[in-house]
């Protein structure tokens, strides 16, 4: 199983600015595929995840020659928390 902070590391380790990652499998994506491993192989860059079907469609796009523009709005919250 490569997790998503693997495959977001390996995509900043690539020099991407951010990362779309699309499932194996039809479907709706799991919570299991989304967690990390505490291994990044790269520095992390902003991702998002979406359906197979989803991905599928921009790599058809991309194979076909199309130019397929994506926008990333990240907004982020930090904050210490004691349990």
């Amino acid at each position: 199983m490569c997790f998503f902070s693997e495959k977001v590391g390996l995509a900043g380790a690539a020099g991407a600015t951010g990362a779309i990652l699309y499932n194996n499998v039809p479907g709706d994506l799991a919570v299991a595929t989304l967690r990390s491993n505490g291994n990044a192989t790269g520095p992390l860059v902003p991702s998002v995840a979406v359906a197979r079907e989803n991905g599928t469609a921009i790599i058809e796009a991309i194979n076909a020659g199309e130019e397929v523009v994506a926008e990333l709005n990240v907004q982020t919250f930090t904050e210490n928390r004691t349990t």
